[in-house]
Formats: C-alpha cells, sequence, structure tokens
C-alpha cells in the first residue's frame, strides 16, 4: 500500500487551481456588484458637490468684484493657525471650534470690528474635545480682508 500525504496527481492539481480562480473571479464579481452602487452614489455626490462649489466660486467673484468697487473694506476670509502639538485631527477639530466662534465677523466692514473684543473672545479660552480640554492662547491677530488668527492650543487635562 502506498502512502499518499498531500500528493496531487496533475490532473487534480489542475482541478484545485481552475476551482481556486473560479471562486476568486466569482468573489471579485459578487463584491463588484455589491460596492458598484455606492461607488456609484459616491461619483454623483462628488459631480454634485463640484458643480455647487463652482457656483459658489462665480457668485463670489461677483460680490468681491462688488465689493471692491465700494471704498470700505470688509473680512472677506478668516484663516486660523493652531501650534499645537496633538495629532492632526485634534488640530482640524480645534481649526473648526475657533472658525466657529470667529465666523461672525466675515462680510463685516473692518473698521468697524473692535479687535480688542476679538483678542478677548479668543485668548485664555478653553476648548473641549472628546472630554480633553484645550487652553487657546492668541498669538497675534492679523485683520485685513484675509482675518488671520494664530493661537497655541495646551492640552490642560493633563495637568
Amino acid at each position: 500500500m502506498k502512502f499518499r500525504f498531500l500528493s496531487l496527481t496533475k490532473a487534480e492539481l489542475m482541478q484545485l487551481i481552475a476551482s481556486f480562480i473560479l471562486g476568486f473571479i466569482m468573489g471579485a464579481l459578487i463584491l463588484n456588484l455589491i460596492v458598484a452602487n455606492e461607488i456609484d452614489n459616491l461619483i454623483y455626490k462628488n459631480r454634485e458637490l463640484n458643480s455647487k462649489i463652482k457656483n459658489q466660486n462665480e457668485e463670489l467673484k461677483k460680490l468681491e468684484e462688488s465689493l471692491s468697487s465700494r471704498k470700505w473694506k470688509v473680512v472677506q476670509k478668516i484663516k486660523i493657525v493652531v501650534e499645537t502639538e496633538e495629532n492632526k485631527h485634534i488640530k482640524q477639530e480645534l481649526e473648526s471650534k475657533l472658525y466657529e466662534i470667529l465666523n461672525s465677523i466675515i462680510g463685516r466692514q473692518m473698521n468697524k470690528i473692535d479687535g480688542t473684543l476679538i483678542s478677548n473672545t479668543v485668548d485664555d479660552r478653553v476648548i473641549i474635545i472628546d472630554d480633553t480640554n484645550y487652553q487657546i492662547d492668541l498669538i497675534w491677530l492679523l485683520l485685513q480682508e484675509e482675518t488671520i488668527v494664530k493661537v497655541k492650543a495646551t492640552n490642560i487635562s493633563q495637568n
């Protein structure tokens, strides 16, 4: 009696390889059917958002042209720069929260904005993200058409 442990004939090996390839193709086909609808929806949403961006950019250009013809200057944009030792996700959340606090000055005349009030609003503020407290210290504030606010964020929950 001959002992055949894990030995295959050429025909059995080819049948095994063909079954594997057929299974791989069937799995890829099923995965494609499952994912194709979601990809189609994402492509649609992407095109829709790109269209909205294009329309809003055109509206923004027209508004900027209208504003440039006037004598007074307004805040058109806010850029927030956060210095922190935390990861990029926490930094992004901090920037978002600070933008929410300051976005009310967009569209306002620069000569009617109180920089001291903005400074007092931002400096020494505590922002909570994921049950962690972050102390915001204002480094500098540049009030112009593109207002720039630079802050330092320190995790005070560790202390």
